[in-house]
């Protein structure tokens, strides 16, 4: 079973404890029926663990129980056993069980759990990263044929056709006859995930996404970008705004275009709201401008409300409803979106103005 296998979906990384690290290739090396040596690369080096552990009839296991007094009352106790052998195709398969638990006197509460990895008998042709001299290119699975020449300073696996690769210090995407989807400039770039065709995209500490084709659909200019409670993982953003942070000021943007201009000094992300007056369920943000607070739903529309039974409801103010960038103009509040200028303004007003306007 020695040998370097792929982390094709984490599934490989959690079978073996390692956690979710955006780790591609890992190497099993096992040094005796009692040690097992695990490396897996990062494109600052490679990372080094060492298993201890029994060999069994026909596995290898590694089993750990810690646990840790708090205080005379409360204890944590974590149990973790690994299993590593062969499937019927006499591939790798890994069983890990797992179990954490806290105690308080007579009480205690666990979380058990499991993950596997079984290896599949792949006759699909992937690439995968290689490395030879210090440069990284990739090979075909199937023969182990070098597709892409060896010329990155680090390459990612390939996911749906593109891969993130590493040159002269910086990282960008291609795809998988080795064109470049975009220019290496940019410090880091996260996976695409979830049901996402997008990944987000970093240079110093400007954050901005980049989607499957390599296109900057939202700039790499801001200082926060934030969906629902989480991150941009949580959910499938491009039905919902994504609350966008410049300097110390707020606004919202979709994969279109700028719905909200950073204007806000503060802003929710969006969620849910039971409104009182109307028992409807509607998508909104609670922010605030100019010392007042408004309601912002997903089409650029302000609200005045009031909060209700505790403020689990909220009630509109009737006759409130406004545009963002008539209110704006109403109020003498500069803007601008100039810094934007891959992006356009996707909301609409009454009024006919749509945003485009700076004075």
């Amino acid at each position: 079973l020695n040998g370097t296998y792929p982390n094709y979906g984490d599934s490989l990384a959690s079978a073996l404890g390692l956690g979710w690290k955006d780790i591609d290739l890992i190497t099993l090396n096992f040094e005796n029926d009692n040690k097992l040596n695990l490396s897996y690369p990062t494109d600052t080096g490679i990372v080094r663990l060492t298993y201890k552990g029994e060999l069994k009839d026909n596995f290898f296991e590694t089993y750990s129980e810690k646990k840790k007094l708090i205080t005379i009352l409360v204890n944590d106790v974590s149990l973790d056993r690994i299993r590593i052998g062969r499937n019927k195709q006499d591939g790798l398969f890994i069983q890990r069980e797992y179990s954490y638990g806290s105690n308080f006197l007579f009480f205690g509460a666990a979380s058990d759990g499991s993950a596997s990895y079984n290896e599949p008998k792949d006759t699909i042709n992937r690439l995968y990263p290689f490395m030879i001299d210090n440069k990284w290119g990739y090979k075909s699975n199937i023969d182990n044929s070098i597709v892409i020449e060896p010329e990155y300073d680090y390459a990612k696996l390939f996911k749906d056709g593109i891969a993130r690769v590493k040159m002269n210090g910086k990282w960008q995407l291609i795809d998988n006859n080795g064109q470049a989807l975009t220019e290496a400039k940019y410090d880091k770039i996260e996976p695409f995930r979830l049901s996402h065709t997008i990944a987000m995209a970093y240079i110093g500490n400007k954050k901005g996404f980049l989607d499957e084709k390599g296109k900057e659909i939202v700039p790499v200019l801001f200082d926060e970008l934030k969906y629902g409670y989480s991150d941009y993982y949580g959910g499938d953003i491009r039905d919902d705004l994504i609350r966008v942070r410049m300097g110390d000021k707020y606004g919202y943007i979709n994969m279109e275009g700028i719905v909200y201009p950073p204007v806000f000094d503060k802003a929710d992300v969006m969620f849910d709201v039971t409104f009182y007056n109307t028992n409807e369920i509607g998508r909104y943000g609670k922010v605030k401008i100019a010392e007042e607070s408004y309601l912002a739903d997903n089409q650029g529309y302000l609200y005045k409300y009031k909060n209700v039974l505790f403020g689990i409801n909220k009630k509109i103010v009737p006759d409130t409803k406004i545009y963002i960038y008539d209110f704006l103009n109403e109020k003498g509040i500069p803007y601008t979106i100039s810094p934007f200028s891959p992006m356009r303004s996707t909301s609409k007003s009454p009024s006919g103005n749509n945003g485009l306007q700076t004075e």
